[in-house]
């Protein structure tokens, strides 16, 4: 009997996970005792869907996909992809880092921070740091956030004479 229920379990969660696919552990476990009164750990529903849940990607392919397919054509002196985020500190403290990879040989081409806002000027700041000393890319990837269509920004770029390529949202996922 146990072992039916479990098995029932199971399946509901992967079933759920498949219909929802950007649904999250604590949320699975959340509408199963909604829905049905039982009460199920998130890490009970973490480590099911590790071991029962294959995602499937029909809206685009995975990021090991996308980077072994352009691996060849970003960065390798012609083009680099460069990204923005945000890390907290034990101090409560805040600071934005600007990353940027050499695909094909998955290298850090530079790291740069800041504390603080991000404007235009410290954007440009922040990727001229990271430049420096180095030959200007001839394109860059980045992806849609606002921080990369500052007026400052653009102009930056038209300056080194770089072409900006956005990534497509959501993809790859």
């Amino acid at each position: 009997m146990r072992d039916t229920l479990l098995s029932e379990l199971v399946k509901l969660v992967v079933e759920m996970k498949h219909r929802n696919p950007r649904m999250g552990y604590d949320r699975i476990a959340v509408q199963i005792y909604q829905a049905f009164g039982i009460e199920v750990d998130k890490h009970v529903v973490r480590r099911i869907l590790a071991k029962h849940y294959k995602p499937s990607y029909p809206g685009g392919p995975s990021w090991l996909t996308f980077l072994s397919q352009t691996k060849d054509s970003l960065w390798s002196r012609d083009a680099g992809p460069i990204d923005l985020f945000r890390c907290e500190f034990i101090q409560l403290k805040s600071f934005w880092v600007m990353l940027a990879i050499d695909i094909n040989t998955r290298r850090i081409i530079g790291v740069e921070n800041h504390a603080g806002d991000l404007d235009g000027p410290t954007v440009c700041r922040l990727f001229n740091r990271i430049q420096a000393g180095r030959p200007p890319p001839r394109w860059i990837s980045t992806d849609h956030d606002p921080l990369f269509t500052y007026h400052r920004w653009q102009a930056n770029l038209r300056v080194l004479g770089i072409e900006e390529v956005k990534t497509v949202p959501y993809t790859p996922l």
